[in-house]
């Protein structure tokens, strides 16, 4: 079994290597030395996982292949839990529903090659779910949002910074819909009160 050319080779032959060069800008072991390019963006959590399964003395390519799994697994539970308790879909539907969004045509064809700018499409259906969860009657606390919003934000790495933000701009609109919506509702007990 060999490594398949996911991201940055390595990242997964020597991860501890690799994020420790990850807080220099100049990179001196490259051909005539380089500016360092996003190699930050790769220390939470692509980076951390790989240190990990490094640290269990996994082997790169069971790394690589439980990192793509964990990015599916994250995906579609959190594609079905949206559908489930946002769309109001039956649990064969929404696991349907999760499934689909996982093995999606863009995450299949960049899973194996990039999975880092897949990733955040993976986290996106949790932001969306934090933001139904604070906009609900009873949802969580301002501080509780704040918090999960942030760390959710901070799981979505920061090597693709317009993946990132589609993410973070999906939740955004999503809230303002939510938002938009629940205002009216409001409006229109008001006026039946």
């Amino acid at each position: 079994p060999t490594h398949a050319p996911d991201t940055k080779l390595d990242l997964t032959a020597n991860p501890l290597r690799f994020l420790t060069r990850a807080f220099t800008l100049w990179n001196s072991e490259l051909p005539f030395g380089q500016a360092q390019n996003q190699a930050y963006g790769y220390l939470f959590p692509m980076g951390a996982f790989f240190a990990l399964a490094d640290a269990v003395s996994l082997p790169g390519w069971a790394a690589q292949r439980a990192w793509w799994t964990l990015m599916l697994i994250v995906g579609a539970s959190g594609a079905a839990l949206f559908a489930r308790r946002v769309l109001g879909v039956g649990t064969a539907a929404a696991a349907l529903a999760g499934v689909l969004y996982a093995l999606s045509p863009r995450v299949l064809s960049l899973l194996a090659q990039l999975s880092v700018e897949t990733w955040p499409g993976m986290v996106m259906p949790w932001l969306l779910l934090a933001v139904h969860a604070r906009r609900r009657s009873g949802g969580l606390s301002w501080r509780l949002y704040v918090g999960v919003v942030g760390m959710l934000s901070a799981a979505l790495g920061g090597v693709n910074a317009t993946a990132s933000l589609v993410a973070v701009l999906g939740a955004f609109v999503f809230a303002l819909v939510v938002g938009g919506q629940r205002l009216r509702e409001d409006r229109s007990v008001g006026r039946r009160d």
